[in-house]
């Protein structure tokens, strides 16, 4: 039986594919993470959180988040950036913006009170999980960061940002 255009329109249906995150610091490992969930579907959303989220749930993010939402925007694999995205991402979230769903890292990440933030997304069966551990991790850069500040000898005060001087 011949296809109709109905079906052929049906089974090329866009997947849209929801990240979200702080993106602080923005190293090899987020944009790797960004690359595989990319090759999950078809176009890429990626929500940002705003620097009250941030702080509420993890402490004050180093750059601003208009220079989160620039860094972002220039990955490759970014096809839109969701300023301000909630930090706990629900299903509201996702329709919103068309995802089909979400996917993250295989670190935990929690709320202040040490709730999933995916939950939501989860029991619904919204929700894909990538290997984070290959990408690397935040606290390596930071790590990497603060030892060659200190342990290297390199002066603080030719650092040209100004949460580090």
């Amino acid at each position: 039986m011949p296809e109709t255009r109905a079906h052929q329109k049906e089974a090329k249906k866009e997947v849209r594919v929801w990240c979200d995150g702080c993106y602080d610091m923005v190293h090899f490992g987020h944009a790797n993470s960004l690359r595989q969930a990319k090759a999950l579907g078809d176009w890429l959303v990626v929500g940002i959180h705003n620097d009250d989220e941030i702080t509420k749930h993890k402490g004050p993010p180093v750059f601003t988040q208009e220079e989160r939402y620039k860094m972002v925007k220039g990955i490759k694999w970014v096809d839109e950036v969701v300023e301000g995205a909630p930090y706990v991402t629900t299903l509201e979230t996702l329709d919103k913006h068309r995802c089909d769903f979400c996917c993250h890292g295989d670190d935990i990440t929690t709320t202040a009170d040490g709730v999933d933030t995916y939950h939501l997304v989860k029991d619904a069966g919204r929700y894909k999980e990538i290997d984070f551990e290959s990408s690397g991790k935040w606290g390596e850069v930071v790590w990497a960061v603060l030892f060659k500040l200190t342990i290297c000898g390199r002066p603080t005060n030719n650092i040209n940002h100004k949460y580090l001087k």
